[in-house]
């Protein structure tokens, strides 16, 4: 695994760890066969898919949620996968040095955390690829309630995306 999705992963859990919720979130998995991926989510949130099988899940207490697709037939090599994250997310390439990317157990990750100034959003996106299958999965939550708890929350949900043997 790349030393940077490694430190990454520490982090979020020393921090996870040091700054808790002092309200304990029940989750529940969210296991979906037919695209192949599992994840755990906030037992009070709401799943649901959209006519192009986009998936969220999402909380009525806040403005933002978790999405999740799954894209077939991605033809690019791995090495243009930071451009294809930087174009998806509107940002500019010199925000290339802030997309980092590793592999697990044969799948390869890239992960970016930015601002979306023009709609006052904490943005964090997760693309995992096997082959030519491309899972992406986003958050978007309004900065004063990251800052306020939810980054925990966000953060648990996103560790815990697992792509199940195909």
């Amino acid at each position: 695994m790349n030393k940077n999705i490694l430190i990454l992963i520490l982090a979020m859990g020393i921090f996870n760890n040091l700054f808790a919720q002092k309200n304990t979130v029940k989750f529940k998995l969210y296991n979906n066969t037919e695209k192949k991926y599992a994840i755990e989510y906030p037992e009070n949130w709401q799943v649901k898919i959209n006519n192009e099988g986009v998936v969220s899940i999402e909380s009525d207490d806040i403005k933002g949620g978790i999405y999740i697709s799954l894209y077939n037939g991605i033809t690019f090599s791995d090495e243009h996968m930071e451009t294809f994250i930087l174009e998806s997310n509107n940002l500019p390439d010199n925000f290339r040095e802030n997309v980092l990317s590793g592999t697990e157990n044969g799948i390869k990750s890239w992960y970016v955390s930015y601002t979306d100034s023009e709609n006052n959003l904490t943005c964090m996106s997760m693309y995992k690829r096997k082959g030519d299958k491309l899972w992406f999965v986003s958050t978007e939550i309004e900065p004063e309630l990251w800052n306020n708890g939810w980054k925990d929350i966000i953060v648990k949900i996103l560790i815990s995306f697992k792509i199940n043997a195909t």
